[in-house]
């Protein structure tokens, strides 16, 4: 059983790479970042149908999102720790994970995403302001030092596939029109994100 669960890994982790691979390919040349994620995303439809849309559409895109984010985080983390499994670093994982199903659940459904939420915001809001920064940059450097500041929090490197999520959540701060919807919907973005990882720790 192990042995095809670390297969089964081993084929998710050479898949990402062979995405990650294609992306970076496309990254090199001239102005193909704007058109892959215009691509990727759909920047006109998102403003059409989250961006500008009502509180209703947008909450639940949140929580759309969240379950994408789930299994997207999944996959990122089951590459990572397969790479470092196999050049040698010990993992926390598991330890984190069981703590995750102990913790009251409050602080991961309530506090925390409040807190980390508008703490991204005023990074978005004071720091990457700039209409340069908006859309996917601001995001993606926001969501790049929470995951950075969670992984050393948890002393856990593989802990960096969290970025996955907090790129969704302050792509929703950064991005929907109304600040007051834009952050409740982040807020339940986290929370559901929240809630199906601890459900999944507690019952598997």
């Amino acid at each position: 059983m192990r042995v095809i669960i670390q297969s089964e890994v081993s084929e998710c982790a050479l898949a990402s790479l062979a995405v990650i691979a294609r992306i970076c390919r496309l990254a090199s040349q001239k102005n193909s970042i704007r058109k892959l994620m215009r691509i990727m995303c759909g920047y006109h439809w998102l403003n059409r149908n989250i961006w500008d849309a009502g509180a209703s559409q947008v909450f639940l895109a949140a929580l759309v999102l969240a379950v994408f984010c789930f299994a997207l985080e999944n996959l990122c983390e089951a590459s990572l720790d397969w790479i470092l499994t196999f050049i040698g670093m010990p993992s926390r994982l598991d330890f984190i994970k069981e703590d995750q199903a102990i913790r009251p659940w409050i602080s991961p459904l309530l506090i925390s995403p409040i807190l980390e939420n508008f703490i991204c915001f005023v990074w978005l809001r004071f720091v990457f302001s700039d209409r340069k920064w908006h859309w996917w940059k601001g995001p993606l450097v926001v969501s790049l030092i929470a995951g950075v500041f969670h992984s050393l929090f948890n002393w856990e490197i593989r802990y960096m596939a969290i970025c996955v999520v907090f790129f969704a959540i302050c792509c929703l701060l950064a991005n929907v029109h109304d600040r007051i919807v834009g952050f409740l919907a982040s807020v339940l973005l986290h929370s559901a994100f929240n809630l199906i990882v601890m459900a999944f720790s507690r019952f598997s």
